[in-house]
């Protein structure tokens, strides 16, 4: 069954498939495991066809958790991709996301699963900085407490 989505919806869809196609591609490109990415991309299809914003937007930060990984040059290289593929780029999407973990923070609640992830994410990549102690011990705070009200 597909659903009926909004015009705003079928956009972020599409821009959502393309973003997740590009990092496939290069991906591929530059010797990924091309088993392990055709089935990735089968699933965005997949999910694109069926109208899963959900399931495409967990795709998307899969494979952006997935690009962290990269080489300064090959992020600057799939920057360039996504540009002009997609009109915005990996750096674009770590200020999006710094900003809805200020957010977060600032509020001092998490209110829903995707926060609850994109904060597991955040401390997941600083744990081991010894630098950022302070923000993964406030961060830990809000995942902890949220974790006591709907685990």
């Amino acid at each position: 069954m597909v659903k009926n989505i909004t015009v705003k919806q079928q956009q972020e869809l599409e821009h959502i498939k393309d973003w997740c196609i590009t990092i496939i591609d290069f991906i591929i490109k530059k010797g990924g495991v091309p088993i392990v990415m055709t089935e990735i991309k089968r699933v965005v299809n997949n999910s694109y066809a069926k109208k899963n914003l959900r399931g495409l937007r967990t795709c998307s930060k899969d494979l952006n958790e997935w690009a962290k990984g990269f080489s300064d040059s090959d992020v600057s290289e799939l920057n360039i991709l996504l540009t002009e593929k997609c009109g915005e780029n990996l750096t674009n999407e770590t200020k999006k996301t710094s900003g809805k973990i200020k957010q977060i923070i600032k509020r001092g609640k998490i209110n829903n699963e995707n926060e609850y992830r994109t904060l597991l994410s955040k401390v997941d990549e600083i744990y081991d900085d010894n630098r950022k102690k302070n923000e993964v011990e406030a961060l830990n705070k809000l995942l902890i407490e949220y974790d006591k009200h709907h685990k």
